[in-house]
């Protein structure tokens, strides 16, 4: 064990670091807190690593800090997983599983003539329980994450905006013979927003221009662990995660604005009406 007692924000920040630079670690939960743990043979690097990267932050200026306008105590990401399980689980209900696929998956050939819709409504549509399972538990933590950072109504509409713009661009370079499901893409946008947002605060900062380029790193490093392998869609998820780091960077650029409730209630408004205009276009 390395760190103990931290919060979430530091133990997401400290993981980004360690990630970064190839350390593997675990968290582990202790009541309100959370510990790092790494193995004997790279704790004294990773020790190193995280002290150089704090005392960076100590020196750095005051008006620009990567908590700032953090909003605990939210799991909106895990609301969006539930809304995921539960399309799924009517669409199974439903006896039209096939046609309601067809209808709503990201069919590339389709997108390019004009079914817009597809690349949102595809982000809502698995194929089994396992492929659901995977993507609700990473929207769950990474969603939650990244709405901690920016807020409930902002973060959603980043998380859709990430997915659906990354299977747009999707289909565009694929542009015939494709399709996909799932919500793996808006998982992925959701981690190059975060990344996007730290990588924006922390260059801003005085003497840490280098380290600025860490959560980048990370993000591409967890896209390299899971989002690449057999029957994934690797391009989905790298424009995903693209699209979720420009994202990211607009919002720490305005969000002195957008932290404001609201633009919170107005962001996560336009983000239900995409969501339910798509669907019923393709009703």
């Amino acid at each position: 064990m390395i760190y103990q007692n931290l919060t979430a924000a530091q133990t997401n920040q400290y993981g980004l670091i360690l990630t970064a630079c190839g350390i593997s670690f675990h968290t582990q939960k202790a009541g309100k807190s959370w510990n790092i743990l790494v193995d004997e043979a790279n704790m004294e690097k990773a020790f190193r690593i995280i002290e150089k990267s704090i005392a960076e932050n100590q020196t750095a200026s005051p008006s620009f800090t990567a908590d700032e306008y953090h909003y605990p105590g939210i799991y909106t990401g895990l609301w969006i997983a539930i809304v995921i399980i539960s399309v799924y689980v009517a669409m199974m209900q439903s006896g039209e599983r096939k046609l309601f696929m067809d209808q709503y998956q990201s069919s590339a050939m389709r997108i390019v003539a004009g079914d817009y819709y597809r690349t949102v409504t595809s982000l809502f549509i698995h194929a089994d329980a396992g492929h659901l399972a995977g993507n609700a538990i990473g929207i769950a933590i990474f969603g939650t994450f990244l709405c901690r950072i920016t807020g409930w109504g902002v973060g959603m509409l980043m998380v859709l905006l990430s997915g659906g713009l990354g299977n747009l661009l999707n289909a565009f370079m694929y542009g015939t013979g494709h399709i996909s499901i799932g919500a793996s893409t808006a998982v992925f946008g959701s981690i190059g927003v975060s990344a996007g947002y730290l990588f924006y605060v922390k260059f801003r900062q005085i003497n840490i221009k280098r380290s600025s380029w860490l959560p980048i790193g990370g993000s591409v490093a967890l896209l390299s662990l899971l989002g690449s392998g057999e029957h994934t869609d690797v391009a989905a998820h790298f424009y995903g995660l693209a699209v979720g780091i420009f994202l990211g960077i607009l919002y720490a650029a305005w969000r002195t604005h957008l932290r404001r409730t609201p633009y919170q209630i107005l962001c996560m408004s336009i983000a239900l009406c995409i969501i339910a205009g798509c669907f019923f276009q393709g009703y």
